[in-house]
């Protein structure tokens, strides 16, 4: 007997049998409902995270401000293209708009005298601060508007531009 009269047998067997064939006619009959539960399921998963993606940018959030690229050039013209510059946050956009080969992120930065410490063991001498600098929603507290006045001592303010939403302000450490 060859494996295809076999395979033969066995599909005749399966169809003939009327438990068999009333379980495929189960089968298909379920078939319907399993559809239309998961086009249910489908069209509830689908309006709850079209909610909860309308919530990602709440109405009143700036998603562009149109002077804030003209605010970087004018804030990084004040330093010598030669230099390297510590930036607050945006580092893309200082990156991109500042025509500066050289721009650092500040990073997690907690005070001035660690600010000057890396200032000074990285050689640079110029940070640009956008007062009020938020990550992830939270205020940097070392460039609140509060805390900017403690930048005196240490630091020369060269200029202070102002955007739609924020401002930006170019300090020159001072040679101590």
């Amino acid at each position: 007997m060859s494996k295809n009269n076999q395979y033969d047998k066995k599909i005749n067997a399966f169809l003939v049998d009327p438990k068999a064939s009333d379980y495929m006619n189960k089968k298909i009959e379920k078939e319907p409902m399993f559809m239309v539960i998961g086009i249910l399921l489908i069209a509830i998963f689908s309006l709850a995270s079209q909610e909860e993606s309308s919530q990602i940018i709440p109405p009143t959030d700036t998603v562009f401000d149109k002077s804030f690229v003209e605010a970087i050039r004018n804030a990084s013209s004040l330093v010598p293209s030669n230099k390297p510059i510590l930036v607050s946050g945006n580092l893309p956009y200082f990156a991109y708009y500042s025509n500066h080969r050289i721009v650092y992120d500040v990073g997690e930065i907690n005070s001035i005298k660690s600010l000057i410490e890396i200032m000074n063991l990285s050689r640079i001498n110029y940070i640009i601060v956008i007062e009020d600098q938020t990550v992830d929603g939270i205020k940097i507290p070392l460039f609140a508007r509060e805390n900017l006045k403690d930048f005196d001592n240490d630091f020369e303010v060269l200029g202070i531009y102002a955007s739609d939403f924020s401002r930006i302000l170019t300090y020159k450490l001072k040679v101590t």
